[in-house]
């Protein structure tokens, strides 16, 4: 399973992210929405990702992203 900023994101729910990051079209985005891609096709454990970038996408977020909002969240007020 795809882990990113260490916590488990299933299949549909990091494609729902990048769909989202393709549409937002930031360079950011698009480099996050390619990581993520990549982790999810290559199975890979951990993806480090454009964290800026990815919270915007999460303002929202489903109930499956809501973690990795808060941690991104908290990194960004830190």
């Amino acid at each position: 399973m795809l882990r990113i900023l260490g916590i488990p994101i299933g299949d549909d729910d990091a494609r729902r992210l990048i769909a989202t990051l393709l549409v937002d079209g930031s360079p950011d985005a698009l480099t996050a929405a390619e990581q993520i891609t990549r982790g999810v096709e290559r199975d890979l454990y951990a993806v480090q990702s454009e964290r800026t970038a990815v919270l915007a996408c999460l303002e929202e977020p489903p109930e499956a992203l809501a973690e990795l909002r808060g941690v991104l969240l908290r990194e960004h007020q830190g």
